[in-house]
């Protein structure tokens, strides 16, 4: 599992495997537990978020609100938008670190109630 690697090179001071070829699809997969996460946000319907992640590693990523609760999507105007450093990103979403640690890391914009599901959100309990 990509992020037991990374955990054992971050122990041990290794370069990370923070590489497109191998972050990426962790942080693709990680990102898909975005709409299990907005499940309880109240927003009208077609309300979208846009998560960065700043690296050639990363990307941007969408949730959307749908009739039946929220979906990952393609795109689409966010009404809310945050942005992690590519080297936090695993951590917060693997809870080797809380949103609090890293705060003055990441860059949001738009309302809070919006930002807060993704910020909390744990993909892999590591």
């Amino acid at each position: 599992v990509w992020h037991h690697q990374q955990q054992i090179r971050d122990a041990v001071g290794v370069s990370g495997i923070l590489t497109r070829q191998f972050y990426h699809p962790a942080l693709d997969t990680f990102v898909q537990a975005l709409p299990f996460q907005y499940r309880s946000t109240n927003a009208s319907e077609g309300t979208c978020v846009a998560l960065h992640i700043d690296s050639d590693a990363g990307g941007t990523w969408y949730v959307e609100k749908i009739p039946s609760g929220w979906a990952m999507a393609r795109s689409g105007k966010a009404a809310a938008e945050l942005t992690i450093p590519a080297e936090f990103a695993w951590k917060l979403f693997t809870k080797a670190v809380r949103y609090e640690q890293i705060k003055d890391r990441i860059a949001l914009k738009g309302e809070e109630s919006l930002l807060v599901p993704a910020l909390r959100m744990i993909s892999v309990i590591a």
